[in-house]
């Protein structure tokens, strides 16, 4: 019994001399930017360590690489011996050792460096550490666990839009005319889309003015659908509308048809109505008014029209008594195409897409309303161009020239198609200045074998070389992907856009030339 005792008292002091090793952990910050290009830094810890430090070598990887590229590295002050792997890169091991045996003893909250970073992408990433060495001040390993950290880019808030519009008046007498303003809140640009509710064709400019024509009292319900990137709303107010006479208008026009399929212009036959008090058609060309085409004439002739376009004539009648019948009477019909002109196809799919041409285009086949046809502008929700700082929406008479792109976001469930028309006549390749900071751009290829190719990036850049640190492809109906100088070499496709951050202005120089 004596000798169990003394055996525990024995134990019990080995236990009191012996310490007890705490955990050891290596960790790194988690950090944020306000917005893409933007940097910050983050450091790593060992929170503690027995017997001190003589040195370590460490991981950091980035969980996702499209988020953020780590661009630098800073050793602390006690590394006498520092080293570490090639950036800007995805990952990094960082190299230091203490020969000047300056961190002995107990420490805790050791300071082991840090990292630069710079987000390239919206989105978050996590930050994970390896452990390949890290020894005490004898040469000992020391048992670590890690923490990972957190990196995330944010981007600006895009706030839905609330629709809202004002009319300068709410009724009146037939011809009423009404001037229709936009009121609605949210982030811009916004696109438009007005129903008047009287069959007229829908209208997509911000503050539209229309008549409304009726022989009897009506009230037209007017609907305005406001949309931006985060979504869209809509809003309907009515518009009442009187009439004194009590004589009915003439009946629409029939056997509307085009006579001509020429390449610049197109010319519409019809038959008049035989109503009495019929006095005259009312000419609309692309909802755009035109003339008014007096009784017995029967004909109309577009020109001036671009090769390959299609075009809407519109018509309503109009009475001796000045009554308008409301109802439209309407045909569409498309010019010939340029004789011995290539041309090709882009299709633009449903959602958001990235558009430019590789090269100069042909007059009459360079606005966004040429190289779109009607049917296919009617699937286009917005058209965005970046001017190196702020968002524009673009306009149906927007030149598209080589080595810009734009945004474009297509109907749910629909496809859009451009055409490319190139020039004919003798152009130098193209050239533009770049901006610091971000740019939109879009590929210009040489024609070779029948079309334009897909180019390495290093070769597309070529003469901003020196200047541009990263390329950013977004994933939108093309391959998502971010590049840096160095990195594993990316491929521009023709016909898409991309992001390139300069760290100075410098002129971006294309390959294509026309004729081709």
């Amino acid at each position: 019994m004596k000798y169990s005792w003394l055996l525990y008292s024995i134990f019990f002091l080995i236990l009191l001399v012996v310490p007890v090793t705490a955990s050891s952990t290596v960790s790194i910050e988690s950090g944020e930017v306000a917005a893409v290009g933007e940097s910050t830094t983050l450091g790593l810890v060992l929170n503690q360590t027995a017997n001190g430090l003589s040195g370590c070598n460490i991981s950091i990887a980035l969980d996702n690489p499209a988020i953020a590229t780590i661009t630098g590295v800073t050793f602390p002050a006690w590394t006498s011996l520092q080293d570490n792997s090639t950036l800007p890169a995805k990952s990094v091991w960082m190299n230091g050792a203490d020969l000047q045996e300056t961190l002995t003893g107990n420490l805790t909250n050791v300071d082991l460096g840090s990292i630069t970073l710079v987000g390239v992408l919206e989105g978050t990433t996590g930050i994970t550490l390896t452990v390949n060495a890290l020894d005490d001040s004898n040469g000992t390993a020391i048992p670590a666990t890690t923490l990972p950290g957190t990196f995330i880019v944010h981007g600006p808030a895009v706030i839905a839009p609330v629709a809202d519009f004002t009319v300068n008046t709410s009724s009146g007498t037939s011809p009423l005319s009404v001037q229709f303003a936009d009121n609605s809140s949210g982030t811009g640009p916004f696109s438009y889309e007005w129903n008047f509710g009287d069959g007229s064709p829908n209208v997509t400019t911000a503050d539209p003015v229309h008549t409304f024509v009726t022989d009897t009292q009506a009230t037209y319900t007017v609907t305005m659908t406001v949309s931006n990137s985060a979504g869209s709303s809509s809003i309907a107010k009515a518009i009442t509308v009187n009439t004194t006479e009590t004589t009915n208008p003439p009946d629409s026009i029939t056997n509307l048809h085009n006579t001509t399929y020429q390449e610049t212009l197109i010319t519409w036959n019809w038959t008049d109505p035989s109503s009495d008090t019929f006095d005259q058609v009312m000419i609309y060309l692309d909802g755009i008014f035109q003339v008014n085409v007096t009784k017995g004439a029967g004909t109309f002739t577009a020109a001036n029209l671009s090769p390959g376009t299609m075009h809407t004539l519109g018509t309503r009648t109009a009475g001796t008594t000045g009554l308008i019948n409301d109802t439209w009477f309407n045909h569409t019909a498309t010019t010939a195409p340029s004789e011995g002109a290539a041309s090709f196809t882009v299709v633009l799919n449903s959602g958001w897409n990235l558009f430019s041409t590789p090269v100069l285009l042909a007059p009459g086949h360079s606005q966004f309303s040429q190289i779109f046809p009607a049917g296919d502008q009617e699937k286009i929700v917005q058209a965005l161009g970046w001017d190196g700082s702020l968002w524009y929406a673009a306009q149906a008479t927007d030149e598209v020239t080589p080595l810009y792109a734009f945004y474009i976001t297509v109907k749910e469930g629909e496809v859009a198609n451009a055409t490319i028309v190139p020039s004919t006549s003798i152009s130098s390749p193209p050239a533009r200045a770049l901006v610091t900071g971000w740019n939109l751009i879009g590929p210009a290829p040489a024609y070779e074998d029948g079309g334009f190719s897909a180019k390495p990036v290093e070769d597309s850049l070529i003469t901003i070389e020196g200047d541009y640190r990263i390329v950013v492809s977004p994933g939108l109906h093309q391959p998502g992907w971010s590049y840096v100088q160095g990195g594993t070499t990316r491929d521009l496709l023709p016909y898409k856009g991309y992001w390139v951050f300069m760290d100075h202005p410098d002129t971006l120089a294309g390959f294509s030339t026309t004729p081709l």
